[in-house]
Parts: C-alpha cells; structure tokens; sequence
C-alpha cells in the first residue's frame, strides 16, 4: 500500500503477480481498480485511487510526530 501512495494514479499493472495482489487490495477495500478477468490471455490492472480505509492502512505504523 505504501508503494501506490507514492504512485501518480491512475497506474497500470500488467505483471501477472502485481494484477494478483490488486485483487486482494481491491477486495478488501483498499483502492478502487480496474482488473482484466483471471482467463483473460492479458492480465491487466488499473489502480485508480486509494479509498479512505487504504489511506488509513498506508499510516498505520507511522510516527505522528514525524
């Protein structure tokens, strides 16, 4: 999560690993994203943004005084 923070959104992912962990992104909440179907011969993702809750997840363990 941190990682997409610092990305200029929207980006796209077409590595087949990185595609696997958007969807678990997605799925739990954390950015909204655009993702080709698993039997497509193209994997392909579009991070659009970071949802409230992903931005929360990206400070977590954070120093407030940094």
């Amino acid at each position: 999560m941190k990682e997409i923070r610092n990305l200029d959104l929207p980006v796209v992912l077409t590595d087949a690993a990185k595609v696997d962990k958007v969807r678990i992104l997605r799925a739990s909440g954390l950015i909204e994203a655009d993702i080709s179907e698993p039997g497509d011969s193209i994997q392909k993702a579009t991070i659009l943004s970071i949802t409230n809750l992903g931005l929360i997840a990206t400070h977590i363990g954070e120093d407030p005084n940094g």
